[in-house]
């Protein structure tokens, strides 16, 4: 059997006869309904925790990917530029890049 402690909180008349009337559709005492009531929170606000550390994970994730591709093509440009300017530096000599000593 799990121990369990005593927690003391103050609540408005509202909430409680709203706490009151879900406890007793529940078949439970207003204590128990509270208890449950704090461990389900407890319980969703770790998976929330959870959840918004995975969240910040895929979007770092996302941008490095994305920082990636754009690395990537700024070298595929270049490597084509390059290659550009190489075959327009060949097309100046008289036979497609080769020439001997003497005829530039």
């Amino acid at each position: 059997m799990v121990e369990r402690k005593q927690v003391t909180g103050y609540v408005s008349e509202a909430t409680h006869r709203s706490l009151q009337a879900k406890a007793d559709a529940e078949g439970l005492s207003v204590s128990e309904y509270v208890g449950e009531a704090i461990e389900e929170k407890i319980e969703r606000d770790g998976l929330e925790s959870a959840a918004d550390r995975y969240g910040i994970e895929e979007r770092m994730l996302r941008l490095v990917d994305d920082a990636a591709d754009r690395a990537a093509d700024r070298i595929v440009e270049r490597v084509a530029a390059a290659a550009d300017a190489e075959t327009e530096n060949s097309e100046d000599t008289e036979d497609g890049g080769m020439y001997d000593w003497g005829d530039e």
